[in-house]
């Protein structure tokens, strides 16, 4: 998509019956965001893993070779279902919830706060963030 962001496709899903494509974004951190997530890389190899889809072998051999990922946000309170997948393979990744998604899903370890509409310093400096308000059922990141 870019020379520092890529999509991904992934299975459909049925929502209320009805089948649902998934799609996610990674996108290089710049430099500045990896070092200070107290990791030992001094490599610019640090990710951001929006909306994760199915972690099958192919996508997993990808995202190696992009580097690793720091950052797993999930975008809403239905895009779930594949994040305790990518963190059992990527442990040190931190988690990030939308509004609401902690409570419902209190199996998953995220980051303290909610995110909001000020992107969070780890990738503020290459990701602007907003909340999109107005959906009876969920906010979305």
């Amino acid at each position: 998509f870019g020379p520092s962001l890529w999509l991904a496709d992934g299975p459909e899903v049925s929502f209320f019956t009805f089948p649902y494509p998934t799609r996610m974004a990674v996108a290089r951190l710049p430099r500045d965001s990896c070092s200070n997530d107290n990791n030992n890389d001094t490599e610019n190899d640090g990710l951001w893993v929006w909306s994760p889809v199915e972690l099958t072998p192919e996508l997993e051999a990808e995202i190696t070779a992009l580097g690793t990922p720091r950052h797993i946000v999930s975008p809403n309170k239905l895009h779930h279902l594949y994040v305790k997948d990518w963190l059992d393979r990527w442990p040190t990744a931190k988690l990030h919830s939308p509004p609401g998604l902690a409570r419902r899903r209190p199996d998953l370890h995220f980051e303290a706060d909610e995110l909001g509409d000020v992107s969070h310093p780890a990738w503020a400096a290459g990701i602007d963030q907003v909340v999109f308000r107005g959906s009876f059922a969920l906010e979305e990141v």
